[in-house]
């Protein structure tokens, strides 16, 4: 509903402020009186951009808490502790924005080989979780809009998740869908 994804967004934003003005993590959020949906799990990245400039984005592919802590777990993860960026700032406020990424459950994807896959994924263009052994990547769907096609954007992955270029091609592959919520 919209309201929802209006306090979701108001929840991202109250986690960040808190946490810029006080060093701690926002409680004490009226658990009760908030929607049954917020209560339950879903996998979740919070992206924090300033004056349209990446400055964190952290989440879960699969979580074991409700939404609503995960929205403060990641909201203040990424606009205080993802490591490729500086801190967000007070002056930061003005021209911060916040995404949301609500996840489907991934899916495996069983592919008959590597050119069937790379012909789904150019057309469905969906978040992709790449895993071999321990090292595991995911992008998420908005990702598409800054690669040129599904090998650049698994060539990518894989080296986000620590293997080679071609690590993609041995590697278990799911994919999943995300519903966006922005202001």
């Amino acid at each position: 509903c919209q309201d929802c994804k209006k306090k979701l967004l108001e929840l991202a934003d109250d986690a960040i402020v808190c946490f810029l003005t006080t060093h701690r993590k926002l409680n004490n959020i009226g658990v009760a009186n908030l929607p049954e949906v917020f209560k339950k799990s879903f996998g979740c990245f919070v992206t924090v951009e300033v004056n349209g400039n990446l400055r964190g984005c952290i989440g879960k592919i699969e979580s074991d808490q409700p939404l609503y802590q995960d929205i403060i777990d990641n909201a203040t993860e990424a606009a205080f502790y993802d490591w490729r960026f500086d801190p967000i700032t007070k002056e930061d406020l003005a021209g911060l924005k916040i995404e949301i990424s609500l996840l489907s459950p991934p899916k495996k994807h069983k592919q008959k080989n590597n050119n069937e896959l790379l012909k789904i994924l150019n057309k469905e263009k969906p978040g992709v979780v790449l895993q071999k052994g321990i090292n595991r990547a995911t992008f998420l769907p908005q990702v598409w809009e800054k690669v040129f096609d599904a090998e650049q954007f698994l060539t990518e992955l894989s080296l986000k998740a620590g293997l080679n270029t071609d690590g993609w091609k041995s590697s278990e592959i799911y994919t999943y869908k995300v519903i966006i919520i922005t202001d």
